[in-house]
C-alpha cells in the first residue's frame, strides 16, 4: 500500500509519469487485473506497453500448512537474493534464510524516506528488492511474519532502475538482518 502511494507521488517526476499512467499500471494499482492464484506460486510477467514496461506477478493461495512467498518462490523464479522489508523485530518476523546461493534477509525498520524517520509501527507497507544487479522493486501485499505465512499472497516487481535505487536507499546496517 504505502510503496504504491510512494510511487504515485514519485511519478510526479516526467520521466516516470507515462508509465504510472500506463493502462496496465493503473490496473495493478487500482485492483481491475485478475489474477487466480494456484496451489503454488503462479509468477507470470507482463509487459507494458510504456517504458520501462516488465512486471512480474506473483500469487500464492492460502494452503494447509505455512509458506512464505519470498523463500519459497520468488527467489527461485527471479533466481536472486531478496531483502524483504517487514516492519518488525527478528522475533516477530520469520528468521532470514541464508543457506546457499538464494537468500532472503529481512528489513526491519526503522527506515528514512526523504529526511523522515518512519518507526515500525507507524508502516504497514510490504516491499522488497533484489540484493544486486537486478532492478526490480517488488509491492505487496503480505510480509514475512508466521501469520503472512498462512494466508495466499500477490506481489507484483517492476522493472525500474530508478525505483529500485530509492528503495535501496532506506536500507542500511542498523535495519538490515543480514546474512554473513
Amino acid at each position: 500500500e504505502q510503496p504504491i502511494v510512494y510511487f504515485a507521488q514519485r511519478s510526479a517526476v516526467a520521466a516516470a509519469q507515462p508509465f504510472y499512467d500506463s493502462t496496465e499500471i493503473q490496473k495493478l494499482v487500482n485492483g481491475l487485473h485478475k489474477y487466480q492464484p494456484t496451489a503454488s506460486a503462479s509468477g507470470d510477467g507482463i509487459r507494458t506497453l510504456t517504458a520501462p514496461g516488465t512486471v512480474k506477478i506473483f500469487a500464492s493461495a492460502p494452503v494447509a500448512y505455512s509458506s512464505d512467498v519470498y523463500l519459497n518462490y520468488i527467489v527461485k523464479i527471479l533466481e536472486k537474493s531478496m531483502q524483504v522489508y517487514t516492519p518488525g523485530t527478528t522475533t516477530t518476523v520469520l528468521r532470514k534464510s541464508c543457506a546457499g546461493t538464494l537468500k532472503v534477509e529481512n528489513v526491519l525498520g526503522p527506515i528514512t524516506v526523504k529526511d523522515t524517520e518512519i518507526q515500525i509501527g507507524q508502516d504497514s507497507a510490504r516491499w522488497s528488492v533484489p540484493k544486486s544487479d537486478i532492478d526490480f522493486v517488488c509491492l505487496s501485499n503480505t510480509g514475512r511474519t508466521a501469520n503472512d505465512a498462512k494466508y495466499g499472497a500477490s506481489v507484483a516487481c517492476v522493472l525500474s532502475k530508478e525505483a529500485a535505487a530509492l528503495f535501496r536507499k532506506m536500507i542500511t546496517k542498523e535495519n538490515l538482518d543480514a546474512c554473513t
